[in-house]
């Protein structure tokens, strides 16, 4: 089967009334706030880490400022104070990645599942493509083809999230053990077990970062940096 009659057989995509919104919505804090009513809420959330990081540096700068003007002004005491911004700076910008990433998994997280039954379409094609392959091996440049020629049939706003998780997960892993797989005899079978793999690695990649472990260790390495350059000022 080809690709071309795959795209015949494919009928225009109905978006749920929550879709519709999020294509609707353009600016990035109405978007926040439709995941939030969505339930896709814990990169929402997680904005607190941000706080967390951008109050801790803030109080060492001011104490920083404190000591420097305290007696004689020397360039050493401008220069450590230079690095505590520097250091504040770069921890309060891991915060600002860590909450982003989080957003940008939980947002294409949930519209891989909403759009379920294209996605089973797409990786069809893609298990097709492998086929045509005497190795039964298929590159990652190969599945991004097969996306490419699939996504324009779903809303331009979408796409780019649906593109981030070919990229995020290990797609040429996945196809390669699924075709190990002797039980897996049709491209149906196939397109299911790599559905439920990507599936599984996209919630696992949330709930790990849902978890924010970083965030205890971040802020105690943010503090220690910080403490030993207020105690060289």
């Amino acid at each position: 089967m080809s690709n071309s009659k795959i795209e015949n057989n494919t009928s225009d995509i109905e978006l749920t009334p929550e879709l519709k919104r999020l294509q609707n919505t353009s600016n990035p804090l109405k978007i926040f706030k439709e995941m939030s009513l969505l339930g896709i809420n814990s990169g929402v959330k997680s904005v607190k880490n941000i706080l967390f990081f951008t109050t801790l540096n803030l109080i060492f700068f001011f104490a920083g400022i404190y000591l420097l003007f305290n007696g004689s002004f020397t360039y050493k005491k401008l220069f450590f104070l230079l690095l505590i911004v520097g250091i504040g700076t770069l921890f309060v910008f891991i915060a600002f990645k860590k909450v982003f990433d989080l957003l940008k998994i939980e947002y294409a997280s949930y519209l891989f599942n909403q759009f379920q039954s294209y996605i089973h379409r797409i990786f069809e094609g893609v298990f097709q493509k492998a086929e045509s392959t005497t190795e039964k091996i298929i590159s990652k440049k190969q599945i991004n083809d097969t996306f490419q020629h699939f996504l324009p049939e779903i809303p331009k706003v979408f796409q780019k999230p649906l593109l981030f998780v070919l990229s995020f997960t290990p797609m040429v892993g996945f196809v390669a053990d699924i075709y190990a797989t002797p039980t897996l005899n049709s491209h149906q079978r196939k397109s299911d077990a790599l559905y439920e793999k990507v599936q599984l690695y996209m919630q696992n990649s949330v709930e790990e970062e849902r978890r924010g472990y970083w965030v205890i260790w971040g802020l105690l390495i943010n503090a220690l940096l910080q403490g030993l350059l207020l105690y060289w000022l």
